[in-house]
């Protein structure tokens, strides 16, 4: 988290970078009247104990730092990141496929909620035919 304030603060000098961590009460303040030029930055672990909290916020932007931190779908992180309202998401990833194809789904469930289907008919038609099978 440290890394992504400092490079806010370089690149980004307009913006009001502020850490969303720390004890309950002072997180909750850190969302009541955030503006057009402010900046949220949180870890994944705050992000899952403050789920609903965040859901609850109309995001102009939700950027995933490290999103195979989301390759589970059904990890409460991954359900966290999925509830979050966003006019625009994106992800950043140096593995987008640690284990299986169905880590690719879980980001793009992210991204584009409904684009890839259910998990079950993803799994059925791509994940076995590429893991089972070797189709490429």
């Amino acid at each position: 988290m440290a890394n992504w304030l400092a490079e806010a603060r370089r690149f980004a000098p307009t913006l009001n970078v502020t850490t969303y961590g720390g004890p309950v009460a002072s997180r909750v303040q850190r969302l009541e009247g955030l503006g057009a030029f402010d900046l949220v930055v949180a870890t994944y672990g705050v992000l899952q104990v403050d789920a609903e909290k965040l859901a609850a916020v109309e995001w102009s932007t939700v950027v995933l730092d490290e999103a195979q931190a989301i390759k589970n779908p059904a990890t409460k992180r991954a359900r966290a990141a999925r509830g979050l309202k966003a006019g625009f998401r994106l992800v950043t990833t140096g593995t987008p496929i640690q284990n299986n194809v169905i880590d690719l789904y879980s980001m793009f469930a992210f991204l584009s909620p409904g684009m890839l289907g259910s998990l079950n008919r993803f799994r059925r038609r791509f994940a076995l035919p590429i893991e089972r099978d070797g189709d490429a």
